[in-house]
């Protein structure tokens, strides 16, 4: 979670990025430079190693850390969206 953080700071900057228990929300002025920062973000969160579990092994059915998103007026309206987008 704080790898990503620090992604989405790194693109948003820090004042544009807020928690809410497991969930990033990023507020945003441009629906267009959002779509593509978010993108940005998820590229370089597949670039991310995954950490190794107690058998030694790493996730091998996923490439990095997965990253899913929304967009919407409001957190309930994102989820759904990302919701929506995760099951297509």
């Amino acid at each position: 979670m704080g790898t990503i953080r620090e992604l989405l700071d790194t693109e948003f900057g820090y004042l544009r990025v807020y928690r809410s228990h497991q969930v990033l929300v990023v507020c945003h002025h441009c629906m267009e430079s959002l779509v593509a920062g978010l993108l940005r973000v998820q590229f370089h969160s597949c670039q991310i190693p995954m950490p190794v579990t107690r058998e030694g092994d790493a996730m091998s059915d996923v490439c990095g850390v997965p990253v899913s998103w929304g967009i919407g007026h409001s957190l309930a309206e994102a989820e759904i969206k990302r919701r929506n987008t995760r099951k297509s």
